[in-house]
C-alpha cells in the first residue's frame, strides 16, 4: 500500500511540474501595432483596395506621407482600407491589434487595384499583402 501510495505521490508531483512550466512560457497578450505591406507587380497603381482580417482589427495609420486612406471596419475582424497615390511596393498601413504576438492570426487580400489612369486592373496575379509586427513581440 506504501508503494502505490508513493507511486500517486510522484505522479501528481510530475503533473504539478508540468503545469508550472506550462504556466511560465505563456505570455499574456500585448497590444501593438502591425505593418500591412503590398507586394506588386506593376510600377502605375493608383489605388488599392485591402481587406484584412484577424482578431480584433483596429485603427490604422499611413505607412507613406504620400498615401490617401479611407478605411472602415466592417466587423471586428474585418477591415477594408483603400490606398491612394503613387502606390508601391512597401509597407501601405501600420493597424493597431490586441495581441502583437498573434501576428499569423491575420491575412490580407488585394481585393482591387487600378492604375494611376484610373483603369481597373482585372489581373491581380502577383499581387499580395504581408502583415508583420511593427514591435518586437
Amino acid at each position: 500500500m506504501n508503494r502505490t501510495r508513493s507511486l500517486w505521490v510522484g505522479a501528481l508531483v510530475a503533473v504539478a511540474a508540468v503545469g508550472i512550466s506550462c504556466r511560465d512560457t505563456i505570455e499574456p497578450p500585448r497590444e501593438g501595432t502591425v505593418t500591412v505591406s503590398l507586394a506588386t507587380p506593376r510600377a502605375d497603381d493608383g489605388a488599392v483596395l485591402i481587406t484584412v482580417t484577424g482578431p480584433g482589427v483596429g485603427t490604422l495609420a499611413p505607412a507613406n506621407s504620400s498615401y490617401t486612406i479611407f478605411w472602415r471596419l466592417v466587423s471586428t475582424t474585418e477591415l477594408r482600407a483603400i490606398v491612394l497615390g503613387n502606390v508601391v511596393a512597401g509597407p501601405l498601413f501600420t493597424m493597431r491589434v490586441p495581441d502583437i504576438g498573434n501576428v499569423s492570426g491575420y491575412a490580407g487580400t488585394v481585393t482591387q487595384v487600378a492604375n494611376r489612369t484610373d483603369e481597373l486592373q482585372e489581373d491581380r496575379a502577383g499581387y499580395g499583402v504581408q502583415i508583420a509586427a511593427a514591435e518586437a513581440p
